[in-house]
């Protein structure tokens, strides 16, 4: 990371003007009408990489987020700085349960659905979870770099129901109408997961 990059990216004027929009879209969100239109355009940097240069990665996106962090200077449009380290794209928790997520010669994400019946399905150990160590590592080192006019978003977490059809195909559905305790039994282990993910607990 460049030497500039922290002083730009700790900027109380980047701070001041993003809370000013929280504050704005807090209260939209409350059902308040606003006096002028609510614009959200972001400026992130994004990738799915799984690989080891994560480290690489997140000074150089530090770095152009510095240099387009005048950009996020505007009252009228919400252009909060964003870093997202999302390996495996969509298919981020399917990797978590053990499933074969495998990336096409083009660059998406892809999973072959479990073979394991559904009603087995059980939580699955993270912490010895190659993707799961590098998201934390990556948190961890985005903490360290103290840049706190940069947000920093989630890997894809989604919804229960999406990630267990993601996991079982139309076999899930199948079996919520046929083996419903089984199928229940798999969502709530999924959905405990997500949970957990989702709280503070799990990324400071």
């Amino acid at each position: 990371m460049k030497s500039e990059t922290r002083k730009i990216l700790s900027g109380l004027e980047l701070i001041e003007v993003r809370e000013t929009h929280f504050t704005r879209l807090k209260a939209l969100y409350a059902g308040e009408k606003l006096e002028n239109e609510f614009i959200l355009q972001g400026i992130h940097q994004y990738t799915e990489d799984d690989g080891p240069n994560w480290e690489k990665w997140l000074d150089e996106a530090l770095d152009t987020l510095a240099e387009r962090a005048e950009e996020a200077n505007n009252l009228n449009i919400f252009r909060p700085l964003v870093i997202n380290y999302n390996p495996h794209g969509v298919h981020f928790i399917d990797y978590l349960f053990g499933a074969d997520v495998f990336q096409l010669e083009g660059g998406g994400w892809q999973v072959h659905y479990l073979t394991t019946p559904i009603g087995a399905l059980e939580p699955p150990d993270i912490e010895d979870n190659d993707s799961w160590q590098a998201v934390t590592s990556v948190t961890q080192a985005f903490l360290e770099r103290n840049v706190p006019a940069v947000l920093f978003a989630l890997p894809t977490i989604a919804r229960v129901l999406n990630r267990a059809v993601n996991l079982y195909g139309q076999k899930l559905l199948e079996a919520m109408l046929l083996k419903p305790e089984a199928a229940r039994h798999d969502l709530r282990i999924i959905n405990d997961l997500l949970c957990d993910l989702l709280s503070a607990n799990y990324f400071f």
